[in-house]
């Protein structure tokens, strides 16, 4: 069974290409660490989401780059993985180059999620389009 590993990226930033691809790198690294786990409260899931990492790093690193149009939209896909028990790492950029700061002086860009068997990924992230 293969792993896929979602990267969220908020759509509406306008990013270059070289500082998304150094967000999602963020997201992606950040998601696989262990210590993405105990961020979150798991539903009973942590076998099967080790499992999938294992799978996922033994075999093709499989990622799916998804877009998200708003910050709004991005936050309440946070809060949604966070009632699924869904393991993510969330990346704000510093703002020293190119992306303006928000409220805190930094900008929520990503969201990289643990990787997953497709019987894992929960229909809310596999609504979303891949990002272009």
């Amino acid at each position: 069974m293969e792993a896929i590993q979602y990267i969220l990226v908020r759509n509406d930033l306008e990013m270059s290409h070289g500082k998304m691809a150094a967000q999602v790198s963020h997201a992606s690294v950040g998601a696989v660490t262990e210590d993405c786990y105990p961020r979150i409260s798991l539903k009973d899931n942590l076998e099967q989401f080790q499992a999938a990492r294992a799978t996922w790093f033994e075999n093709s690193f499989t990622k799916v780059v998804l877009r998200v149009k708003t910050k709004q939209k991005m936050l309440n896909l946070i809060d949604k993985l966070i009632e699924e028990g869904i393991p993510h790492s969330v990346i704000k950029d510093a703002c020293r180059t190119e992306i303006a700061p928000e409220e805190d002086g930094t900008t929520l860009t990503c969201v990289g999620l643990v990787p997953l068997f497709r019987d894992q990924v929960p229909k809310f992230i596999s609504k979303l389009r891949v990002y272009t």
